[in-house]
This record gives C-alpha cells, structure tokens and sequence, in this order.
C-alpha cells in the first residue's frame, strides 16, 4: 500500500512507490475524456473564427451604412439629411470608429459644416451633436483638434445668433464645451 511520507513512519525523508490503481478500462476513458476536451477546445477556436469572419463582414456594413450616412448629409432633402445625422450620431455613440474616422475627417467635417451653415433648427442641433461625436472620437489629438477648429467659428455664431432657434443653440454650446474640454 501506499504510504505518505507525512504519515509519521520512520525513513526521515525517504520516498515511497506508489501503485497505480488505474486499471486499463480506467485509463483508456480517461485519455478518451481528454481526447474529448482537446476536441472541444479546437470547435471553441473555430467558433472564434467564425465570429471573427462575422465581426469584419459586420464591421463592413457598418463602414458602408456610414459612408452612405457621409453622402446624404449633402442631400438636397432635408429629410433625408436628418435621417442621415440621426444615423450618423447613432453610429458614433454606439460604437469606436477611429480608423475610419481618421480617413474621412475632412470629407465629414466639411459635409457637418455645411449643415451647420445651411440647416434650421433640428438639422443644426442635430450636426453639433454629431460634430461634437466626431470630436470624443477622433479625441486629443491633431485630428480631433483639427476637426474643432475647423466648425469652432460655425458653431460659434449659432450660439450668438439670436434668431437661430433654442435648441440648436443650445446643441452648439454643448458642442463647444465638450470640444474646448478634450482639446
């Protein structure tokens, strides 16, 4: 029989053999059960893969849906460019879209700044919440500031325009607070 060597038998630090009690039955279930765990391990791998494949062909439409976004902020319907902003803000508040921020700051910028310009009421409020998203993602950096100094004026002479409605000047003073803080 097995014995310890903290069982208290005399040998001082001698080492003791241990029997195997694994009968042959025994440890053939038991490599199988193994088996059975290394192959579970590599369908879990594989599920991984594929959610990876799925992420990136997700992540494409996203980019896709955004550049139509981008376009229609330019659309000659109003309509249309406010579903176009409200699809914009939706994006940018649920998700982190540096990358593909960084590549088109100009092209949305600009397409924000004409909204700015151009829009009444809810189209202005709505682009400085989008401009003030764009900012929190592109953050402390060049970009971000970039981008900042570019609608700063705009957003500026809403707020101190007295006949630019309510909201949209109090959506433009938002944006600028949160623009000066992480500028």
């Amino acid at each position: 029989t097995p014995v310890s060597p903290m069982a208290g038998g005399g040998g001082g630090g001698a080492r003791y053999g241990v029997e195997s009690v694994c009968s042959e039955d025994d440890c053939a279930s038991e490599a199988r059960s193994h088996c059975s765990s290394a192959s579970e391990v590599t369908n879990a791998t594989e599920d991984v893969g594929g959610e990876t494949t799925d992420e990136h062909a997700n992540q494409e439409d996203v980019e896709d849906k955004l550049k139509d976004f981008i376009e229609s902020t330019l659309d000659k319907s109003v309509k249309i460019r406010l579903a176009a902003l409200e699809g914009l803000r939706s994006a940018l508040s649920r998700k982190n879209l540096y990358d593909f921020l960084t590549e088109r700051r100009v092209t949305l910028t600009d397409s924000l700044e004409r909204c700015l310009k151009k829009g009444k009421g809810e189209e202005q409020a709505l682009a400085a919440v989008v401009a003030t998203l764009l900012v929190v993602q592109l953050g402390a950096n060049s970009e971000g500031e970039e981008c900042f100094r570019t609608l700063q004026p705009v957003l500026t002479s809403i707020l101190v325009n007295a006949s630019a409605s309510v909201h949209s000047r109090q959506s433009c003073a938002t944006a600028l607070a949160m623009c000066c803080y992480i500028s």
